[in-house]
C-alpha cells in the first residue's frame, strides 16, 4: 500500500489525472481531495472492516480544509487494475440500504460509493 499525490509529494502527470478526474466526477474542489491510496492485495490477503472517517483528534493538517471539515470522505472512487478469479469484493454491510452494495474487482472499471448524502 502506498499513497500517491500532492500532499506526499510524490505525484507524476498520471496520478495527477487520475485525481483530478476523480474530483470532477464527484463534483468536489481541489482542496478537498485526498492523495490517492494505490493497494495490491496477494492471494488471501484483505483489508479489514473499517471506517472512512476521521475524529477531530486525528488531523493531519487542520489548515486543511478537508480535515477542518471534519476529515470525512464524500465519496470512495475505487479504480480496477486487474481481474480477479474470486474474492476482491468490496462490501458495505452497514449501508442503509434495501440491499447490501458490493463490488467485484473488472480491469479498467471504477465505482462511486457516496458516502454522506
Amino acid at each position: 500500500t502506498t499513497w500517491i499525490g500532492p500532499h506526499h509529494k510524490n505525484e507524476d502527470d498520471v496520478f495527477e489525472r487520475i485525481r483530478l478526474r476523480g474530483l470532477e466526477l464527484a463534483r468536489l474542489p481541489e482542496e478537498l481531495g485526498e492523495d490517492l491510496q494505490v493497494v495490491h492485495y496477494k492471494p488471501n490477503q484483505h483489508f479489514f472492516a473499517h471506517n472512512d472517517f476521521a475524529t477531530i483528534s486525528s488531523f493531519i493538517n487542520p489548515l486543511n480544509k478537508y480535515h477542518f471539515a471534519g476529515g470525512n470522505r464524500f465519496v470512495t472512487i475505487l479504480y480496477y487494475l486487474n481481474n480477479v478469479q474470486e474474492g476482491g469484493e468490496t462490501v458495505f454491510p452497514y449501508a442503509n440500504s434495501s440491499y447490501n452494495p458490493y463490488t467485484n474487482p473488472i480491469y479498467g472499471k471504477s465505482c462511486n460509493f457516496y458516502l454522506f448524502f
